[in-house]
């Protein structure tokens, strides 16, 4: 998706794992519309849609058939910047591509930084689910939410506690339900 603006290109890729709307929440609280703004040219790549029929396709895939034809077809050379797993794959096109520069959003993920504990429940969460999801041929989201919630349980409760004591007609009420909605918006 192409912003406009004029100015150098700048590449964002967003994780897999949920829509690439994280960037541009809302019409006030978007990042790739404020740079836009800003003296550049920001596109924001969307994956698509992704369904248990796209299971066979890797990481190196959309990197190779999505992210560096798109990186070709713009001047070169642009700026990339990653969100979560997006920022892993942008290291990977930066690697095979020539690109001005690289920033990273939430990436890369460091699963070793949270306790111990948080990260045997999510590995239990995940050896549970493993055999339907196989089945599946994809994870569902609300498995990958509990998942992310095990690595912060207090802050899930917290998070939803402030949420309660918001105004429901106000700003930060309206900005907190846009960010539930596209994370729990994955594919």
């Amino acid at each position: 998706m192409d912003y406009g603006g004029s100015g150098p290109s700048v590449v964002f890729v967003p994780s897999l794992i949920n829509p690439p709307t994280v960037l541009d929440i809302t019409a006030e609280r978007s990042l790739v519309r404020w740079l836009s703004t800003q003296g550049f040219n920001p596109h924001l790549v969307d994956w698509g849609p992704v369904t248990a029929a796209d299971a066979g396709i890797s990481i190196s895939d959309y990197i190779a058939d999505i992210l560096l034809p798109l990186l070709g077809a713009l001047e070169t050379p642009v700026h990339l910047v990653g969100y979560c797993l997006g920022g892993t794959m942008a290291l990977a096109a930066a690697h095979l591509h020539p690109v001005c520069s690289v920033a990273l959003i939430a990436a890369p993920w460091r699963f070793g930084h949270y306790p111990a504990p948080a990260r045997a429940a999510m590995a239990k969460l995940w050896a549970d689910a493993e055999p339907s999801a196989r089945q599946l041929g994809c994870l569902p989201m609300e498995m990958l939410q509990l998942m992310f919630w095990q690595l912060d349980p207090v802050g899930t409760v917290q998070k939803y506690a402030r949420f309660a004591a918001l105004d429901s007609e106000g700003a930060d009420a309206a900005l907190f339900i846009a960010m539930e909605q596209w994370a729990n918006g994955g594919a």
